[in-house]
């Protein structure tokens, strides 16, 4: 199966992020709002490599998305897990912002 890249030098932002949302779209309503907490709030703070990194990590299942992003087991995968890591401290900061 060919995956079309999820963003391109030629993509614009907003189309960019309209498909990182659609992309986020879960069968699992916790993932979903988490995730597009996630792309509305920190996705342009990441740095191009955790960029990369979110848009692999929404081709994972939601099962280990889920585990990962709510710390009930860690990934395997170093890159994903300091991302995951950092979505954590990030959203738990934002929330308190709010």
């Amino acid at each position: 199966m060919n995956e079309k890249p999820m963003s391109s030098n030629a993509e614009t932002s907003a189309h960019l992020h309209a498909r990182l949302r659609w992309a986020c779209r879960r069968g699992m309503l916790e993932l979903d709002y988490f995730l597009l907490s996630v792309v509305d709030n920190l996705y342009d703070q990441l740095s191009p490599a955790e960029q990369q990194c979110f848009q692999r990590l929404l081709q994972e299942n939601d099962q280990d998305l889920y585990a990962w992003l709510l710390n009930q087991r860690a990934p395997e995968d170093p890159e994903y897990r300091a991302l995951c890591e950092r979505i954590r401290r990030e959203m738990v900061a934002h929330n308190q912002n709010k």
